[in-house]
């Protein structure tokens, strides 16, 4: 039985009851027959604006209900009753694409798109198709609307939790358990196509059950399960709303306030953590509050951040907030207008708030048997959608008697621009008028023009690099498939398989560990300075690699190599007994075997311990701690080489395989090696020729920071993280070191050995942190090429640091250094990609002297006459300073069309780019001409 708990009026008796409740039980989500007795739990529900349907979301689906079917049966039937006919038609759609729970939907504040959230870590975008699209599938106008999926959004870790629109529908955030909020940026053509990228990623320390966007759309609330409740400021906005930065591929956001007071940690007792911001976006009601010993909704004012009211009296933590849409005239005729929030418990109940009194409106109790998920408002103000774990969901008809009469509906739009001068609707927009045909052209759709690189299908994309989870506890993040580095330990699991770890005070337990898909070290990081790396001897352990995978499965190859206690028995002691002392200290045996065969192909001994290894149908490569490596032909065990000692101790290998033919086997291109005393060898894999020998103490030295600063603090060795090679046969290290005592690195660079200049070139650097672009993701959403993933890998192996401000100058500086390393990796894809972000970011900050410079210095030195005429072209000085002859020849070689790329297509497509700005109209005209100018000669 549903109670109702009403507040009394001022003459002391209850209230007139007007209210309706309805639980309709064919409001579910189940795969059974039975709906009451195989009822899923719904975890959210959301109403269209304009109140004629409703999505709930739950087991690895989402629903969507015609709501004139619920009104019908709130008004005609009363509470607890049921109607068959509604109940066959009322279903509209079953959305099945998410392969998990989903845990969020969210219309859009227009409704033209349905967002989705769930446990397979994605975001769903929905559309209803049009009349036309319906009628050309099905022949007919008639039938229930059918909704597509346009888009899957990937981005974060793991289960996105809440959802959240902007006012104007341009962008969308999500939260997660990865404890990071995504803001995802929404564009369209004039075809009605449109696209999602990510353009912001804020980070919090903990789990983010909740997140709401300000419906003025200057603020996005977050709320973590460390009970901190994050206000993030858009930088990007002026007073009025204007974009400071229009067109800016990247969103700037910093953090405003951590708000506390009142706030409780209740890891274990809230999934969720749903916030709301009133209306009039003055107040931001928070969950999971605690008062006096109560659970509670604690509600913040904007200005001052300070709780400005609690709503205290439940018996279960609070996961739920939701306000009403619209404004009410006061019942008593005191103020302007009042608001109602309702708030939802784990206690299964839910009361109905106003600020303006002390006590709930209303309670709702007794209408569910598990804790409440969601709750929404619908567009009228006057009904109300509950849903619970117990898998159902419960309708509240209110009367204008018990809250007040609604206001228009865009009364809340005028109270937000009387108070903040500033239309919601606007917040985002950039306008700006058309005035000449070429801008026209560029913003009319067209189904040749040229794409962004992080729009294509096509990459270069030679290993995929998942995002790591945020490092904790002394540990280093997984970067580009390789195991995890725990210090003072073994590599952590890969491919989610939990790596058997020797923490545990069990003697000789044996530690298997997979070893690096590039050939990575295995065991604690190599200390590239000092001593050569120890490592852990306690116990033994085993190596496995698969050396070759073959379509049969007999020719496949696998290595194991097994260390163990080597000790020489000495002569007995005193007591009769053997003695045993340590002659070699370790030895490993080395078995190849080939797959579903336990018996070794062949078996040898190394009186050493293995420290890396590597291998392939062609040869096996073994490197060890006395600093030998060791060669192998793979299907017999055979020699290739007496053992080359090629420093202290082997850091690191890595092999490079040619890509197999059509038919065919790939084989070894090239091996690398470095030593922890930096000495970096390259070897040909056929010939076993040495191709290169470098020292890379320089840049072991700069890492550590040995000489750079003597003011800096301290830091200790520094850590090979990965070694690779580039398409050329030059080696790549990435490196890091961490400050002096601290195990997790705070500083990690790669670096590539150039062979034509004899010197090692720095290709990505975690200290652009403050770049927009210091995440690739933003600009590579669909995949990372070389270059990118060398610079996520920086950035992720060493210690996640506070949201830092963006710096345009650092922004600035960062995509420079891009462009000329883009080129020196000889990596199209991400050159024109961030080419394009380069002359982006120019055309937004109102750079147009040095855009002019760049893009007319291109535009001629890739031209059919400026291949001859760019070494004496005077008009280049202006880019490269003015510098003499030698100085442009240097230059052109640099940034000649080395990569082959189609001139005239990416020059289009800058042009495209910088248009987006519309500031920059006379610019792309002009630069337009000079295209087609020398198209035609």
């Amino acid at each position: 039985q549903i109670h109702i708990f009403r507040r009394r009026s001022s003459a002391g008796q209850p209230e007139p009851r007007a209210m309706r409740l309805l639980k309709p039980i064919w409001v579910v989500h189940t795969s059974g027959s039975d709906v009451r007795t195989s009822a899923a739990s719904i975890y959210s529900v959301d109403f269209h604006p304009d109140g004629s349907c409703f999505a709930t979301g739950g087991a690895a689906e989402l629903r969507i209900w015609d709501a004139q079917a619920l009104r019908l049966e709130l008004e005609n039937s009363g509470a607890g009753s049921d109607s068959s006919v509604a109940r066959k038609s009322a279903l509209l759609a079953t959305l099945t694409s998410h392969s998990g729970d989903v845990y969020c939907v969210k219309f859009s504040t227009e409704g033209h798109l349905l967002a989705s959230a769930a446990a397979d870590n994605g975001i769903r975008l929905w559309r209803k198709k049009s009349a036309d699209d319906q009628a050309a599938l099905n022949g007919s106008l008639a039938g229930k609307p059918e909704w597509e999926s346009r888009h899957m959004l990937t981005g974060h870790n793991s289960d996105v939790k809440d959802l959240s629109w902007s006012p104007d529908d341009s962008r969308l955030a999500s939260c997660s358990l990865d404890s990071s909020v995504l803001v995802w940026r929404l564009t369209a053509d004039l075809a009605g196509k449109f696209s999602l990228s990510p353009v912001a990623r804020l980070q919090h320390e903990t789990c983010v059950n909740g997140v709401a966007w300000d419906p003025v759309g200057r603020f996005i609330a977050s709320s973590s399960d460390d009970g901190i409740l994050r206000i993030w400021r858009n930088s990007d906005q002026d007073a009025s709303g204007g974009r400071i930065r229009p067109r800016s591929p990247v969103d700037r956001w910093t953090k405003e306030a951590d708000l506390t007071q009142h706030m409780v940690e209740h890891r274990l007792q809230t999934f969720f953590r749903r916030i709301s911001w009133a209306p009039d976006g003055m107040n931001l009601c928070a969950t999971n509050a605690l008062k006096d010993s109560m659970h509670a909704a604690a509600l913040f004012h904007r200005e001052s951040w300070k709780v400005a009211a609690v709503f205290h009296g439940h018996k279960g933590a609070v996961v739920v907030a939701r306000w009403s849409p619209r404004l009410y005239a006061p019942k008593t005729g005191d103020g302007s207008y009042v608001r109602y929030v309702a708030v939802g418990s784990c206690d299964h109940s839910v009361s109905i708030w106003t600020d303006s009194q002390p006590k709930p409106v209303c309670t709702i109790v007794r209408a569910f048997k598990s804790p409440i998920t969601d709750i929404c408002w619908g567009s009228d103000g006057l009904t109300l959608l509950i849903v619970s774990h117990d898998g159902s969901l419960c309708a509240c008809k209110l009367s204008p008697t018990e809250l007040g009469e609604p206001k228009p509906r865009d009364f809340a739009t005028d109270v937000i621009m009387q108070k903040h001068s500033i239309n919601p609707r606007d917040g985002m927009a950039e306008p700006g008028l058309i005035e000449n045909v070429t801008q026209l052209r560029l913003e009319a759709p067209s189904s040749s023009q040229a794409s962004r690189p992080g729009q294509k299908k096509k990459r270069i994309t030679p290993t995929l690099i998942s995002v790591a989870p945020r490092a904790t506890n002394g540990h280093v993040p997984s970067q580009n498939g390789q195991p995890a580095i725990q210090h003072g330990g073994q590599p952590a699991a890969q491919n989610g398989r939990p790596a058997i770890q020797n923490g545990r005070p069990k003697k000789r337990r044996r530690v298997v560990a997979t070893v690096a898909p590039l050939g990575g070290a295995i065991g604690d990081p190599p200390r590239l300075v000092g001593s050569y790396a120890r490592t852990s001897t306690d116990g033994e352990r085993t190596i496995r690699r698969h050396l070759y995978t073959s379509k049969d499965a007999s020719e496949s190859y696998s290595l194991e190599c097994r260390d163990e206690d080597h000790a020489d028995l000495a002569s007995p002691g005193g007591d009769g007994e053997r003695q045993a002392k340590a002659a070699w200290g370790r030895r490993t045996t080395v078995r190849v075997m080939k797959t579903g065969n336990s018996k070794p192909v062949w078996q040898t001994m190394l009186n050493t311990r293995v420290t890396c290894c590597d291998g392939a149908e062609q040869m096996t490569v073994i490197g060890c701690q006395d600093g030998s490596l060791h060669l192998f032909q793979t299907a017999t065990g055979l020699r290739l080489l007496p053992p080359l000692v090629v420093g202290r101790c082997v850091a690191g290998l890595c092999c490079k395989r040619e890509v197999a033919p059509p038919g065919g086997k790939g084989a070894f291109s090239a091996f690398a090696v470095i030593s922890t005393d930096g000495f970096v060898h390259v070897f040909d894999g056929e010939s076993l020729k040495s191709i290169l020998r470098a020292s890379a103490q320089e840049i072991i030295q700069s890492v550590s920071g040995i000489g750079i600063d003597e003011g800096a603090a301290p830091r200790g060795p520094a850590l090979l993280f990965r070694i690779d090679l580039s398409k050329q046969n030059e080696p790549i290290l990435v490196l890091g070191a961490a400050p002096k005592g601290k195990d997790v690195p705070d500083v990690a660079q790669s670096f590539l050995f150039g062979k034509d200049v004899g010197a090692w070139l720095r290709l990505s650097d975690s200290e652009y942190k403050q770049s927009d672009f210091s995440s690739p993701r933003l600009l590579f959403p669909h995949g990372l090429g070389p270059l990118s993933k060398l610079q996520v890998e920086t950035l992720r192996t060493t210690i996640r640091r506070s949201q830092a401000e963006a710096d345009a100058e650092v922004t600035e500086a960062h995509l420079e250094d891009r462009l000329v390393c883009a080129l020196t990796i000889d990596s199209a894809d991400e050159f024109q990609a961030w080419l394009l972000a380069y002359v982006g970011f120019l055309a937004g900050h109102g750079k147009e002297g040095k855009l002019r410079r760049f893009f007319d210095t291109l535009l001629r030195m890739w031209s059919k006459e400026g291949a001859d005429e760019s070494a004496t072209d005077a008009d280049h000085g202006d880019l490269r300073g003015g510098a003499g002859g030698a100085a442009r020849t240097a230059v052109s070689g640099v940034w000649s069309n080395r990569l082959g790329l189609d001139t005239r297509t990416l020059l289009q497509s800058a042009l495209k780019t910088i248009s987006e700005d519309r500031r920059m109209q006379s610019f792309v005209e002009e630069f337009s001409e000079m295209l087609s100018e020398l198209r035609d000669g």
